[in-house]
């Protein structure tokens, strides 16, 4: 309760007792401690613990993703169809399907995938590209990751570390290196991050 004093002089009591304002426990999110958050009045994102959580509207949440952490704040930005998150110096993108790490690409464009065997169909060949593919460079097929075995050197075909299963047409990526970044921004379609560290500012155009 609160008081509030009565103005009128002939009033019984100098003071009336109004209900007070308050709080109550909307949701926990386990395990805790809340490391960052990004909101609007639609969406609601967490980072507790080292897992990424979104919370509803009826207090149910679900998990969508693992990060590394710390001890330092995690920090979110959105495109308005996906979520970037910073952690520990380490980028991850949820599109609303999926959770992954980007890489730092030089080559892109898209592919047959039969298993373990690639085969380019447009874009940026295996070799010519903004820099020729190589044994043990990351090849991304989003939001999976796999790492290069052989490059054929017509630049047409390459081998992967595990099965991809069968995709017709797919982008692909290929990087020496997963991104790193902190203090995300979105500005003009790019996700753009200060690389830990360095001079340097990667974007992200998904």
């Amino acid at each position: 309760m609160r008081p509030e004093k009565n103005e009128d002089p002939s009033s019984i009591s100098p003071f009336t007792m109004y209900s007070r304002s308050g709080k109550k426990l909307f949701a926990t999110i386990p395990p805790g401690p809340i490391i960052g958050s990004w909101a609007n009045k639609h969406r609601a994102f967490y980072v507790s613990g080292e897992d990424l959580y979104e919370l509803f509207e009826d207090a149910s949440m679900n998990k969508r993703g693992t990060v590394t952490v710390d001890g330092t704040p995690a920090r979110m930005q959105t495109n308005g169809n996906q979520l970037l998150v910073c952690s520990a110096g380490n980028v991850y993108i949820d599109t609303g399907t999926s959770f992954f790490q980007p890489i730092v690409s030089f080559a892109r464009g898209n592919a047959d995938i039969n298993g373990v065997n690639v085969t380019w169909k447009s874009g940026d060949k295996f070799t010519g590209a903004g820099g020729d593919v190589r044994n043990g460079d990351l090849f991304m097929l989003v939001p999976n990751l796999y790492t290069v075995i052989t490059v054929d050197p017509d630049g047409e075909h390459l081998t992967l570390d595990k099965d991809a299963g069968v995709l017709n047409f797919y982008p692909y990526q290929v990087g020496s290196e997963r991104l790193r970044g902190v203090m995300p921004e979105f500005i003009d379609t790019y996700f753009i991050v200060n690389e830990p560290e360095s001079k340097r500012f990667p974007h992200i155009r998904l």
